[in-house]
């Protein structure tokens, strides 16, 4: 398997064989509803690996966020599509119904690298 094949394979899956051993990529998975509870259906779902930053992530249908979930590592959320205004952080967190300071605000988010405090730093 060549080079590039191996970075196909990678890219598309969170587990694989690397020089004969196994490994698994801690991901981190969040998840935006336009409703409270979680419901009815998702506006936006996505998976990071938690070793590296994700960078800024514009939301296309901001400002519908109602609840949201983290699991598997740490979540920064924003106003505005460029990561500018920080709302609030959450790392492997849910809430059923954002507060009236943060309902139906988020237009952006960054996820990843171990934590959030090293994302606010950088």
């Amino acid at each position: 398997m060549n080079t590039l094949s191996l970075l196909l394979l990678l890219s598309t899956t969170t587990t694989g064989v690397l020089a004969g051993s196994f490994y698994e990529m801690a991901m981190i998975n969040v998840t935006l509803y336009p409703q409270r509870d979680f419901k009815p259906h998702y506006i936006y779902t996505n998976l990071f690996p938690t070793i590296i930053d994700s960078g800024c992530k514009p939301i296309s249908n901001d400002r519908r966020t109602v609840s949201y979930t983290v699991n598997g590592g740490c979540c920064e959320f924003y106003s505005g599509s460029r990561c500018a205004t920080f709302l609030f952080a959450a790392t492997d967190r849910k809430h059923e119904e954002l507060g009236p300071r943060h309902r139906n605000l988020i237009g952006s988010l960054r996820c990843g690298r171990g934590g959030c405090e090293k994302l606010t730093t950088s």
